[in-house]
């Protein structure tokens, strides 16, 4: 039985404890009589107009004050023992406007035959509603909201005292949920569809993000402008794109050249090596590359002479290439000779 209509209706039983000075009695219905309380409840005071024990605090427009101490539930019960398709009993608040349809406050349980359409008409069923006003659910204190189905431990939902709102269990992807119970992942089993306006923008951490299918490869239609991006050994830059692990390129060396320098670098894929300093005393070129998996497979030419360099040493960081002629002669390379090359990790 709920404890706010058990509070409010009972008035009615404390009419034994008001003075005969301050109430009226009025012939009633049958043998029942009515009461009328003709005292004021605009001062502060422990009791109302009708009373039961006093209360532990004061204030005023009290109509009525109820006040027990026991260790057990202190309750005033409302029932209507009616089943019929209509019945309820109802505890019912009016402001000014108020009239036996309007701007009033409802609350109230239906009975175990009750009939209609909607929630408010479950048989059954317990309801808070209010007429011609909007209802207002909240706390006026730093104070959450709770709500609990069947009795459980856990809350269903609510509103902490920061007006966050939570879920016990993650709305369905059926409802319009993710399905999942954390902000890290979000999974959906239906197609989903991104829509943004001109000038907004998917922001993805600095860190580490990753844009992936597990199943099959990735699908994109229309105009994808990239201006860097790395998806497994593959980075896309905006003139630019290198197929392998990052080579990263510093330096090389060949046999009597004291300086042999990346003077171009194309993204991780290929750069542009120039014999500065020194003359050249080989047909071999080291490189200094980043550590691969297993190794490098790279090849290029020399654009100043049009020998055509093959990678002859393989190697997780240094492979070897070494500069051949059209007859497929091994050749030395010459002073300031630019050479173009390439890498492909594995």
């Amino acid at each position: 039985m709920s404890r706010l209509a058990s509070f409010l209706s009972a008035a009615v039983l404390a009419l034994s404890s008001v003075a005969s000075a301050q109430v009226v009695t009025n012939p009633g219905p049958g043998s029942s009589p009515t009461y009328t309380a003709t005292g004021s409840s605009s001062g502060s005071s422990v009791t109302g107009l009708f009373s039961a024990g006093t209360l532990s605090y004061s204030d005023t427009g009290n109509l009525a004050a109820l006040q027990a101490s026991i260790n057990g539930v202190a309750q005033v019960q409302v029932q209507n023992t009616n089943a019929g398709s209509t019945a309820s009993a109802d505890i019912i608040v009016a402001n000014d406007q108020g009239t036996a349809s309007t701007h009033y406050g409802d609350f109230g349980t239906n009975s175990s035959a009750f009939t209609g359409s909607g929630s408010l008409n479950l048989a059954g069923a317990t309801y808070l509603y209010s007429a011609t006003g909007d209802l207002v659910l909240g706390t006026s204190t730093l104070n959450g909201i709770h709500f609990v189905v069947n009795n459980g431990a856990t809350d269903a939902g609510g509103f902490s005292s920061a007006g966050a709102f939570t879920l016990g269990t993650p709305l369905a992807v059926g409802s319009g949920g993710s399905g999942v119970a954390n902000t890290g992942n979000l999974t959906w089993n239906a197609s989903q569809t991104f829509s943004f306006t001109s000038g907004q923008t998917m922001t993805f951490p600095t860190t580490s993000a990753t844009l992936a299918r597990t199943d099959a490869a990735q699908s994109f239609t229309g105009l994808q402008t990239i201006a860097a991006l790395t998806v497994g050994y593959i980075t896309m830059n905006t003139n630019s794109v290198a197929i392998g692990k990052s080579a990263a390129p510093t330096a090389c060396a060949v046999s009597g050249v004291t300086v042999c320098t990346v003077t171009k670098n194309a993204g991780t894929f290929g750069f542009k090596y120039t014999l500065t300093t020194g003359t050249p005393s080989g047909n071999t070129v080291t490189l200094a590359l980043t550590a691969a998996s297993d190794g490098y497979i790279c090849d290029g030419v020399d654009i100043s002479t049009g020998l055509r360099l093959q990678e002859t040493t393989d190697s997780t960081t240094a492979p070897v290439l070494t500069a051949y002629n059209l007859a497929g002669a091994a050749t030395n390379f010459s002073a300031g000779d630019a050479l173009l090359i390439k890498c492909i990790s594995y």
